[in-house]
């Protein structure tokens, strides 16, 4: 019997109490983010505590060899993958007669990178924005902390191995502390999504498990007995305190580090000392089941919202949810998981090979949509079918490897798949410059403008704004080297950057700093070049982070609503919400500017369409609404029209 079963049979009432406390402050956080903000922080509760017992399983194993390795990442294994592949299952199979034909695609593709914990990784290479998400709600989102939990269990036998090249517990502990302050660091410079995401960027927060437990085991730490009530005291109120910063405080604030930390002084004092309210039963079981909770509750809040088309659940959702995720998690916790941990070695293994072959065949079955239309008059199955596949961007092309404006931008390497040139059959030198919008739109301008271009280069990165102080600065000395070298006869600017609308605007606009920098951005741009356009915002920086015309296009023809009323702002609404934008760069003076008021052409009798009526094609694809082939169509005479200008303005 290895040392990893023996310990399986007692489990400490305070790391119950403290997973109760942790799955209790998620299930705040994701019925109700609005008003319980800081619940997230319940997973950094967790991953102290899985520090905390990675540590523990592995410290008190004598010898770290290839065996008892493995029978570790057996036992890890063994504990995590059956309820997690069940419910899994359980979710792919719901979600057919639920979810809708798009929907049902996104979860067969997290399926797949959940299926191998790779969930986090899959969402910060998408750069999906987790806060946007939880709105969203992807069925699976939420296995992105199981993601990160297992590639830590991968390394924590080499952490642990590295650990005891050091004879002395002084220096042993010193190396922990420095593999938290690495971890830590690199958590505060990197991006908010990598920061939120990724494994090693969470490492520092299992390592403060890992250092109480170090402390705990250390025979030199005692507590005197005259303050063993001074201690349950303030650990008490300490409980209290994460209680309330994470279930209660109203406002986003710092505390993430706080509450890592204190987990983990809990966890140190927690072994030496019985304290009550730590022990309470009803607390302790919670935590028990504080797994198979974990699991389960997600895809129910996520199914509910979607069958009632609803961002926020009201107070009856929020009951019904709840009671429904505790129903379900009693039950596989009661009489399956329980009855899972008895089971031999061959039968876990039989069992998850048979979950993930279903899961695969399930999710390999496609949707076919049945649709309810009295009005003939629109080919629903052709826009089920082109809002579904027909959004993504067209080919590059021609447009190749741009080696000469590699070396220009020189040390910059970032997104090569945004950065290329093409030949042209004229004379002018082309610079598009932008973010991801020019990567898509210059791929539809480009046959366009190659008649009179010699040469048509995309340098862009995704996110960054040009006209925006303060962001992508490795990029912003980059696109300024190329400008400078290539000296182009044409600059157009093609960037969404609703900072222009959404920042107040200062009286007089001559103070205004949004507006001064813009100013100046483009009389730079100017100085290099002969001609600039601007491509003004369009219609589609209003949406909030949840629309997604193509989604719900989909789901509304899926369940035989055919009401778009909320795809579409009235030609006021919009002027009003981009007036700041419009006074900003029509107050700037610069004799080479063209501007492209791209929403002119996007509005109709009063009405700024997200699709198009006539056949319910969305304009745009995503919720930060990149176009669609649809909606470049829509724009095509706007931009033949600016071409126009350009060649008389060059004398082509």
């Amino acid at each position: 019997q290895s040392i990893f079963t023996t310990m399986r049979a007692s489990k400490r009432p305070d790391i119950q109490t403290f997973r109760a406390l942790a799955i209790s402050a998620v299930l705040a956080f994701h019925l109700r983010p609005d008003l319980f903000p800081l619940g997230y922080l319940g997973v950094d509760i967790f991953f102290v505590l899985s520090g905390y017992l990675m540590s523990m399983m592995l410290g008190r194993v004598g010898k770290l060899n290839m065996s008892s390795i493995m029978d570790f990442y057996w036992r890890r294994l063994s504990r995590i993958l059956p309820m997690y592949a069940i419910v899994i299952c359980l979710v792919v199979i719901i979600s057919r007669f639920v979810l809708s034909s798009i929907d049902y695609d996104t979860l067969a593709r997290d399926t797949r990178w959940s299926l191998v914990f790779g969930a986090n990784i899959e969402q910060y290479l998408d750069g999906n924005d987790y806060w946007a998400q939880v709105n969203d709600s992807p069925v699976l989102l939420h296995m992105w902390s199981l993601g990160a939990e297992v590639q830590y269990y991968i390394f924590v036998p080499l952490i642990i191995m590295l650990q005891r090249c050091f004879k002395r517990k002084t220096h042993q502990m010193i190396f922990l502390a420095a593999l938290t302050a690495g971890s830590f660091a690199s958590f505060l410079i990197s991006n908010e999504t990598a920061s939120f995401l990724l494994m090693p960027n969470r490492i520092w927060q299992f390592t403060i498990g890992s250092i109480a437990f170090e402390m705990d085991r250390d025979d030199g730490l005692e507590i005197m007995s005259e303050n063993k009530s001074f201690v349950s005291t303030r650990m008490m109120t300490c409980l209290f305190i994460v209680m309330s910063f994470v279930c209660l405080s109203p406002v986003q604030i710092p505390t993430r580090l706080s509450v890592s930390i204190f987990t983990g002084l809990l966890l140190c004092y927690g072994a030496q000392m019985e304290i009550e309210l730590l022990s309470n039963e009803h607390l302790v079981r919670l935590g028990n089941a504080s797994y198979v909770l974990y699991l389960v509750h997600w895809p129910v809040i996520t199914l509910y919202k979607y069958s009632k088309e609803v961002k926020l659940i009201d107070a009856k959702g929020v009951i019904l949810c709840l009671l429904w995720s505790v129903l379900i998690a009693i039950v596989l916790h009661n009489y399956i998981e329980l009855k899972l941990l008895a089971e031999s070695k061959k039968s876990i293994v039989i069992l998850v090979a048979a979950l993930y072959a279903s899961i695969l065949l399930v999710t390999s079955t496609e949707i076919k949509a049945v649709i309810k239309a009295s009005d003939t008059r629109t080919n629903y199955a052709e826009a089920l079918h082109w809002n579904r596949r027909g959004t993504g961007p067209i080919s590059r092309g021609d447009c190749g490897i741009d080696v000469q404006g590699a070396k220009w931008a020189s040390p910059y390497w970032e997104e090569k798949n945004n950065r290329c040139v093409a030949p042209g059959n004229g004379t002018a030198r082309i610079l598009v410059l932008g973010n991801s919008f020019a990567g898509i739109v210059v791929d539809y301008l480009r046959p366009l403008l190659q008649p009179m271009a010699k040469e048509i280069r995309l340098f862009a990165h995704h996110g960054c704004r040009i006209l925006i102080n303060g962001t992508c600065p490795r990029f912003t000395r980059a696109w300024h080297k190329v400008v400078e070298a290539m000296k182009p006869d044409v600059t157009w600017i093609i960037s969404r950057e609703p900072q222009l609308a959404t920042n107040p605007l200062e009286e007089p606009i001559g103070k205004d700093q949004t507006f001064q920098f813009a100013r100046d951005t483009l009389s730079y741009i100017g100085t290099h070049s002969k001609h600039v356009v601007l491509d003004y915002q369009t219609v589609g920086i209003i949406f909030d982070h949840a629309m997604f015309p193509p989604r719900r296009i989909i789901r509304r023809i899926s369940k035989g609503n055919f009401t778009f009323d909320d795809l579409q702002v009235t030609e006021e609404d919009w002027k009003t919400f981009d007036r700041n934008e419009t006074r900003r760069m029509d107050a700037i003076e610069n004799s080479k500017l063209i501007r492209h008021k791209l929403s002119e052409k996007q509005c109709t009798s009063g009405i700024c369409y997200f699709f198009n009526p006539a056949n319910l094609h969305a304009y745009y694809a995503d919720n930060y609404a990149h176009p669609t082939s649809e909606q470049m169509a829509l724009l095509r005479p706007s931009y033949v029209e600016v071409i126009e200008q350009l060649k008389k303005r060059m004398k082509i």
